[in-house]
């Protein structure tokens, strides 16, 4: 809101290699109307259909799920979906816990946060699994762990397959 009005817009601003803001931010009016905002509304309609109609991330989930299953640690399984075509950036809070996991495919162009794919890849479950040896062997092992999460054996079943927020993306 901006004196009262509902605003819709866009304000971009550079940054420098740490992600930190540097020079004033500018609209995006300033720079045309192809990276204003009813042009990014489009495009994230336009990319939320191509993955249902082309089913991107089913695909996406049943690539990434073996390799965490053969996968010990983050390392292992950014270096493992590398080799694949894939990356996967984590997000981590101040103590080092995991909080938000976006896997990127490049062969599909795809960008797809993981608890929109299934519940195996949403930042709670990769956290459990790499960072609680405990259940991380379970799993490991294709059982239920303690608090009843799904595991491995049931690793196909996730829910949220071609749901997706304004968050994903798909680039031609």
């Amino acid at each position: 809101m901006a004196r009262n009005r509902e605003y819709h817009g866009l304000v971009y601003s550079a940054t420098d290699d740490n992600g930190n803001k540097i020079g004033n931010p500018f609209k995006a009016s300033k720079i045309g109307p192809s990276v204003g905002y009813e042009a990014v509304q489009k495009r994230f309609a336009w990319s939320k259909k191509q993955i249902a109609d082309k089913g991107i991330a089913a695909s996406l989930k049943e690539k990434i799920l073996p390799i965490l299953a053969a996968s010990s640690n983050t390392k292992d399984f950014k270096s493992r979906l590398q080799a694949q075509g894939m990356d996967v950036v984590f997000r981590y809070t101040d103590t080092g816990r995991i909080y938000g996991a976006t896997f990127i495919d490049h062969d599909s162009r795809s960008v797809l946060n993981g608890s929109r794919m299934c519940k195996e890849l949403s930042a709670n479950a990769l956290e459990q699994y790499f960072n609680n040896p405990h259940n991380h062997e379970q799993t490991q092992q294709g059982q239920t762990t303690d608090q009843g999460q799904s595991t491995q054996e049931g690793a196909g079943h996730g829910t949220g397959g071609g749901q997706q927020s304004s968050g994903s993306d798909h680039w031609p």
